[in-house]
């Protein structure tokens, strides 16, 4: 589970609502990134392909997670599939709006980097199996 985010109002002004019905595909690993998300409602599995090609679950995201940090951050590519279980909200930000905002969060990008460093490991032994 990802650590909390709290969030300006002011700030929480940037983001915009995107609804998705249950079992579709928000982003695929490999694919650019260009939004970081919070989960409102819902739940989402993030997957990725071991060494073998197949498809291995990281985890289940659910009210109050985030996701899209590492692709946006670290300027790579998506390092995992998520795919809606229920329907969802979400609150999407494009990465120029999380840039601004973590200027005006300084706390907040500490939180990101250290939840990053946690999945891309997280990731790397998920590859290796």
């Amino acid at each position: 589970m990802a650590p909390s985010l709290l969030i300006a109002p002011e700030i929480a002004r940037s983001f915009v609502a995107e609804r998705f019905p249950a079992d579709r595909l928000i982003c695929r690993e490999g694919d650019p990134g260009d939004k970081f998300y919070i989960i409102v409602r819902g739940e989402v599995s993030i997957t990725t392909s071991g060494s073998t090609g197949q498809e291995q679950e990281l985890g289940i995201l659910q009210d109050g997670d985030y996701f899209g940090e590492i692709a946006l951050l670290r300027d790579l590519p998506r390092t995992a599939t998520v795919r809606t279980r229920l329907p969802s909200l979400l609150l999407a930000l494009q990465r120029q709006q999380l840039l601004k905002l973590m200027v005006k969060a300084p706390q907040l990008r500490e939180i990101l980097e250290h939840a990053i460093d946690t999945r891309l490991e997280e990731r790397a032994r998920a590859k290796e199996v």
